[in-house]
């Protein structure tokens, strides 16, 4: 069918679009070069895939459960686009804060090169991830070939660019990457916000608590690792200092800027609180329902 044929050249494109910088840098700059790229690139794009999957799984079923409903489809998009904010943008700008830690308690101290590589590849996630809940909902509202024109000048951006920054470095290619991440999400979230009567306000209110999570974690994370590196402390124990921050940070920020957090996105965290076994984060349900229509 035309669906199916769209969804699956969106599919490729999309491939094309994540290997083709990597199959270019090994033969242009070898196989060294190759192999502190994927070290850096699969450092951020494994975590991004495994928070993803699920969720864009989801959302495409409610989108396409949606497609006679308006409102339900504008629900499915904000709830989509503000956990995927929530979560993703505050992780990976940690991530980006903490390369050298990262990079040497995963790969060793062989591994340096892949640090100045992490920090715009882990930036690079968020906009991929936000971009394929956009595709997703396009998708689920009967329009991949919307997607499928994302994918394509994505495809046509990355190509170009890897093939001029080649010449510089691979820093350059993982630059490349991230401004084709964000510009592939500008074009579908343009797209699925329109389709779904999202406006730019109502964005900007999703994503707000996300973002400002991500100025608070980062660096409040960064402090952490660059004192406790001071010390001249096992790595590996700072990596695990530099996690439990993060999760507390997260964790505490979320409940604190409760009230700038959507109905759309509060709604799914109160079910999941409530679902936690032996009732341990149920008694902080009730705070996150505030204000929600009965």
């Amino acid at each position: 069918s035309r669906f199916g044929t769209r969804a699956a050249a969106a599919g490729l494109l999309s491939w094309v679009s994540e290997t083709f910088p990597g199959m270019l840098i090994g033969r242009t700059l070898g196989a060294t070069n190759l192999g502190v790229f994927n070290a850096a690139f699969n450092l951020a794009r494994t975590p991004a895939t495994a928070i993803a999957t699920g969720g864009l799984e989801m959302l495409f079923a409610s989108g396409a459960r949606a497609d006679q409903s308006a409102t339900f489809r504008l629900r499915a998009l904000k709830t989509g686009l503000g956990l995927v904010g929530l979560v993703s943008l505050p992780a990976f700008a940690t991530l980006a804060a903490i390369p050298e830690t990262m990079v040497i308690v995963l790969y060793g101290p062989k591994w340096t090169a892949a640090m100045p590589l992490l920090p715009p590849l882990a930036l690079a996630m968020p906009p991929l991830m936000l971009a394929g809940v956009a595709g997703a909902m396009l998708a689920a509202m009967g329009r991949p070939g919307r997607d499928l024109l994302s994918q394509t000048m994505t495809a046509v951006f990355v190509t170009a660019g890897v093939l001029v920054a080649i010449g510089h470095s691979t820093l350059a290619v993982t630059w490349v990457i991230l401004a084709a991440m964000c510009g592939r999400m500008v074009l579908s979230l343009a797209m699925a916000m329109r389709l779904a009567g999202l406006g730019r306000g109502d964005l900007v209110r999703t994503l707000t608590p996300g973002l400002l999570l991500a100025l608070i974690t980062a660096p409040a994370v960064n402090f952490v690792d660059g004192w406790l590196g001071s010390l001249h402390i096992h790595r590996a124990i700072v990596l695990a200092a530099d996690a439990a921050a993060g999760v507390v940070l997260l964790t505490a920020g979320v409940f604190l800027l409760r009230g700038l957090i959507p109905v759309e996105t509060r709604w799914p965290i109160a079910q999941a609180l409530r679902r936690v076994p032996f009732g341990v984060t149920a008694r902080l349900a009730p705070a996150f329902e505030r204000g929600m229509p009965r």
